[in-house]
């Protein structure tokens, strides 16, 4: 597998874990915790997990990308909470490491980078934010 396309798919699998996490806490609460993030959430009506997404969406713009990059790479075309202001994007670069006898490398790399209106992002950029966000919001709702 060429590096180019690892590098799509590490980025597909974290956007898709990212996201995924909802469903797995909306799976996983009791029925007082869904009712807290319906009252919280701005589509308290909705069915599913829905009203945990609307809220997620609501409060962290990174993980409405990941949602976007997720349902955008698993089915091409999104009809629902489509952003067409986000896309993504491959590009070359190079990593530089150092070896233990001091010498350095070169390591020819590629990264995916995501747009968000006037706003660029690393894959690693997004996906840490991601990581941030649900880190805090394991502590908010007392989940960890």
């Amino acid at each position: 597998m060429s590096p180019c396309t690892v590098a799509s798919y590490r980025a597909f699998n974290c956007a898709v874990t990212a996201w995924s996490i909802c469903d797995w806490v909306w799976n996983a609460a009791d029925p007082d915790l869904r009712e807290r993030f319906r009252a919280e959430s701005p589509n308290p009506n909705a069915t599913g997990s829905e009203p945990l997404a609307s809220l997620l969406r609501e409060q962290s713009r990174e993980l409405a990308i990941c949602q976007q990059l997720a349902n955008g790479s698993k089915h091409f075309i999104l009809d629902r909470h489509n952003d067409p202001t986000v896309s993504s994007y491959r590009s070359a670069g190079v990593s530089f490491y150092l070896s233990d006898d001091g010498k350095g490398h070169s390591v020819p790399t590629y990264g995916v980078f995501i747009e968000d209106s006037d706003r660029t992002y690393s894959d690693l950029g997004l996906f840490s934010r991601a990581r941030d966000f649900w880190l805090g919001f394991f502590k908010r709702y007392r989940l960890i």
